[in-house]
């Protein structure tokens, strides 16, 4: 896969993922809300999504940070990390949001927790 399909498909993948964090709102407009929400272009990044454009390296940052996500994130393969429902992303965010708020903390509690629970299988 080249570099320009990584960008793409990851970039896809986190659309997908603001699509699906604001599934209460009318999927008419997403692209917007997710423009406003990176600080891009609303026509640049539907011809991004439409394969008509690239992903430069600038624009590649600044939705990394937009996302709260190390830089390089976009230019990485991640397998498939996406969500398979809204209960799984609930989940996923509680997660995080608690990591980052205390990362050796709810690292520990969290490894204990799972742990505990694989092993009363």
């Amino acid at each position: 896969m080249t570099a320009s399909e990584i960008r793409l498909k990851n970039f896809l993948a986190l659309f997908a993922a603001f699509k699906m964090k604001n599934a209460h709102l009318p999927d008419k407009g997403m692209l917007k809300m997710w423009a406003l929400h990176v600080g891009g272009d609303e026509r640049h990044f539907s011809h991004i999504k439409n394969g008509r454009k690239g992903i430069g390296h600038a624009l590649a940052r600044q939705i990394e940070e937009a996302e709260g996500l190390p830089e390089g994130w976009l230019d990485r393969e991640h397998g498939d990390l996406e969500p398979r429902d809204l209960h799984e992303r609930a989940f996923i965010e509680t997660a995080l949001a608690l990591y980052r708020t205390s990362p050796a903390d709810a690292q520990s509690k969290m490894t204990e927790l799972l742990k505990t629970r694989l092993a009363g299988r």
